[in-house]
């Protein structure tokens, strides 16, 4: 990394500066770091830069494989590539497995292409947590994620807040300073914890999902089409989309506010 710093200190840290010390580290390590298969998700967010190092991580040219999943509507980075594949093999994935039929049919209300066949998974309705300032929003979330732990028995470790409003850090504070049923705790941006509701934001959290999501909006974030795509998705089963009653009545939900 030092070495790339050194050759383009003034450039981007993310697209420039990081797929150049990738490129070092490959070219240094030679056979020790060759594949004979490649997976990459989330393609939609490399960068051109970042190609060259992944085809040189490649064993060979002609008989190594590389798959790339990605989804232009999740794009929530400013990084424009093409891909190192041919347009004539490429294969859309035509049904979407992840989320139950109501959170399908939310999430494609903001996807833009053809659309997916959802999963025929039953499910309940997204619902609207509604209060008119932070700090409500915030004691709601939580004593909603009591009722789901301590009265239905889900797992904390099966519910994460997604936050789409900024500062996040002040969504964090908000949140951490109310109280969860023992042992269950908040977990800041740390996955896998055990007995833990994990607290993250929307763009960290893209690609991963949970059982039970709470998307905690604003009103700039509500009219955000691909942080509502990424957001709405992450839930498998339950969605409670978090924010005050005029941001709420944007979506235009068909559930009543809890």
């Amino acid at each position: 990394m030092a070495r790339a710093q050194a050759e383009v200190p003034d450039d981007d840290y993310f697209d420039i500066q990081l797929p150049l010390a990738a490129f070092y580290a490959i070219d240094d390590l030679g056979d020790e770091l060759r594949f004979d298969a490649i997976v990459i998700d989330e393609g939609q967010d490399f960068g051109e830069e970042f190609w060259l190092p992944v085809e040189m991580a490649m064993k060979s040219s002609a008989d190594s494989s590389m798959y790339v999943f990605y989804d232009e509507n999740q794009r929530l980075y400013s990084r424009v590539s093409s891909f190192p594949i041919p347009e004539s093999e490429s294969y859309p994935l035509t049904k979407n497995c992840r989320n139950s039929k109501p959170v399908h049919d939310l999430a494609y209300r903001y996807y833009e292409g053809a659309l997916a066949d959802d999963s025929g998974i039953a499910g309940v309705d997204p619902m609207p947590l509604a209060a008119p300032h932070l700090r409500g929003q915030a004691k709601k979330i939580a004593q909603k994620a009591t009722e789901l732990i301590h009265d239905e028995g889900v797992p904390p470790s099966e519910i994460a807040v997604l936050v789409a409003g900024k500062p996040k850090e002040q969504y964090y504070d908000l949140l951490r300073s109310e109280t969860l049923p023992r042992p269950a705790r908040w977990s800041r941006e740390e996955h896998f914890q055990e007995r833990s509701i994990l607290i993250d934001t929307v763009r960290r959290f893209k690609g991963l999902e949970r059982d039970v999501i709470f998307l905690w909006l604003d009103d700039q974030s509500v009219a955000e089409v691909a942080i509502m795509y990424v957001g709405v998705s992450r839930a498998k089963s339950v969605l409670y989309l978090v924010a005050d009653s005029d941001s709420l009545e944007q979506l235009q939900l068909a559930s009543r506010t809890v």
